[in-house]
């Protein structure tokens, strides 16, 4: 075979100046292509849920360097309180919020993120909350390797009202193929909750993906669920229906695909033909 000078020196250009823009979920890289946008990142895992009165240590799913933990705590906010700080990860702007003392199912949500190192993380160890802590960590892979993992967070919203009807704000995203997750805490002391007709028009691939509950002294648990946004712009309200009578506190976060490559890196990659 003929050796190409001109080929071998823009494919090593083109290996310098371009990186992988995620990874697929047998962690094979994901290298740009010129003229799309970055996939929409993936809900990669659902690790083992952690209860305790006191301080509880919540283990990672199988997981990769670059992927992204987040780790969902519900407690109570009537004699509870939210850890102060977790080692290794990063409280988001909103957490802690709850509701108010007066419901008897009384909750809030304490929520990190971390983005792996390598693919043995150490345990997120949540100190003592008072009351309960229910915890669990979920992956995403696929987001941005650097910085803040999302593009924007909806407000929060609790409501003391104890009922079945439960409802989780939208926002508008600013970037193309985001990850929507959805969180809302519920303070209903049984050992199993049922979310049903979980809505909303405006997200793909609405699923409840890792939701949990249990009987933990005052009990309470979560829903985390997932939707798509393809293209940039405003997703409203998502509905749903527990079946266990709760005050609810709820917010959703819009997690970000790594930034498209730049010109430059595109016409390498064309050029050199990989």
């Amino acid at each position: 075979m003929k050796y190409d000078r001109q080929r071998s020196g823009l494919i090593s250009a083109r290996r310098e100046l371009v990186t992988p823009i995620g990874h697929r979920r047998d962690g094979s890289p994901i290298w740009p292509i010129a003229g799309k946008n970055p996939a929409i990142p993936i809900p990669q895992a659902v690790g083992t849920t952690t209860v305790g009165a006191g301080a509880i240590s919540v283990p990672w799913p199988t997981h990769l360097a670059d992927d992204i933990g987040v780790l969902v705590t519900e407690y109570d906010t009537n004699g509870g309180t939210p850890p102060a700080s977790v080692t290794g990860f990063t409280q988001f702007p909103f957490s802690p919020f709850g509701t108010g003392t007066a419901p008897t199912s009384s909750t809030g949500l304490s929520v990190w993120w971390r983005r792996a190192t390598g693919a043995s993380e150490s345990n997120g160890e949540v100190g003592d909350c008072g009351n309960h802590a229910v915890g669990r960590i979920v992956t995403l892979r696929g987001c941005i390797a650097t910085g803040d993992p999302y593009n924007v967070i909806s407000s929060t919203q609790t409501d003391d009202t104890e009922d079945t009807s439960q409802s989780i704000l939208g926002t508008t995203t600013t970037v193309a193929e985001c990850l929507i997750l959805i969180l809302c805490a519920n303070g209903a002391n049984f050992a199993t909750n049922s979310w049903s007709n979980l809505t909303n028009a405006d997200l793909a691939n609405l699923t409840n993906w890792a939701s949990d509950h249990d009987t933990i002294i005052n009990g309470g648990g979560f829903l985390i669920a997932y939707g798509e946004k393809a293209s940039a712009g405003t997703y409203g309200t998502t509905t749903v229906t527990s079946q266990r009578t709760s005050a609810e506190a709820s917010v959703s976060i819009a997690f970000k695909p790594p930034e498209p490559p730049s010109t430059t890196e595109q016409s390498f990659a064309v050029v050199a033909g990989v």
